[in-house]
């Protein structure tokens, strides 16, 4: 069903169908879309990225909201990945991190606010609309161990120069614009650090380290990673749920949270609770499909002594 199809059928349980009624029927079906997309690691939005690189850290597209696995498909030694906490590696080998050899596991490591690094320089901001004058972009990130924040004032197609200088950019945010904003590094040829779309108020990209490093004298590496894309807002009355049969479930939240607008609580409860249900058979569904699935699992006795990590 489309948002207002399902709005529809909301506001028909609430038995009042007024433009005003209707609107809040679609702003309790968005967050609750919200809420269940990101309460479980659906399958059905699960996507895959391949990508080579030659550094230890990736940082991954915007639209990854969670980091299902990392697989290295190097065709002479093509492994799993597993992943390691950054303090169990302290714990157990700290200088895995900063060794070269074999990759055994990843990392996950804090989200940054760009698609590369600023690298030690400044950073201007600038709109792709002469109309975008008045909008305040915050930068918050960190410079030789420091960490370093500013405000910019947006001055259209124009750019305006940070302040500071960064090493990493961990947050940018801006309210809703009528042209993307564009952030670009101080330099003869400006890299592009990271875009923020109009309706974005901010962009978070995940980002993982590979352990160990790579030698200097390695080739590039083919990386595969299996990943929950982050949930795409229902923003249009025709935009539909990414995950299937989900409709039911979210009328009924959406009917609760009316009733409890309407201060009808025992009634309220007894519809979340028949969300909370319907939420609760997709899962254990999902998971059924999960558990018949044949798997072959190869066994590679030297896999185990290659790890220096465990």
């Amino acid at each position: 069903m489309t948002l207002a199809e399902m709005a529809d059928h909301v506001v028909l349980f609430a038995g009042v169908d007024d433009a005003d009624t209707k609107r809040n029927a679609k702003e309790f079906l968005k967050r609750r879309y919200k809420s269940v997309y990101d309460f479980h690691p659906w399958m059905s939005v699960h996507a895959t990225i391949q990508l080579r690189t030659t550094t230890a850290e990736i940082i991954l597209p915007d639209w990854v909201d969670k980091i299902v696995q990392v697989r290295e498909d190097n065709a002479s030694d093509a492994r799993n990945l597993q992943m390691v906490s950054r303090q169990d590696i302290f714990l157990l080998n700290p200088g895995a991190l900063d060794d070269t050899g074999a990759r055994m596991a990843y990392t996950p490591l804090s989200d940054v606010a760009g698609h590369t690094h600023p690298n030690g320089n400044k950073v201007t901001i600038k709109s792709t609309s002469t109309s975008d004058t008045t909008g305040v972009v915050r930068l918050r990130g960190t410079y030789n161990g420091l960490t370093c924040e500013e405000s910019l004032n947006l001055s259209g197609t124009s750019q305006v120069t940070s302040i500071n200088f960064y090493d990493e950019l961990i947050h940018g945010s801006k309210p809703v614009t009528v042209g993307s904003v564009i952030i670009n590094t101080v330099e003869a040829t400006p890299d592009e650090v990271g875009v923020i779309l109009p309706d974005e108020t901010e962009r978070r990209h995940k980002r993982i380290q590979l352990v160990y490093d790579f030698e200097t004298s390695d080739p590039e590496e083919v990386i595969t990673i299996l990943v929950k894309r982050r949930c795409t807002p229902l923003r249009h009355d025709n935009d539909t749920p990414a995950i299937s049969n989900l409709d039911d479930a979210l009328i009924a939240h959406a009917v609760a949270d009316m009733l409890e607008l309407e201060r009808q609580f025992a009634k309220a409860q007894t519809k979340r609770q028949e969300a909370v249900g319907l939420v609760a058979q997709l899962i254990a569904a999902e998971r059924d499909h999960q558990q018949n699935r044949q798997v072959i699992v190869p066994v590679d006795e030297a896999y185990g002594e290659q790890s220096t990590l465990y």
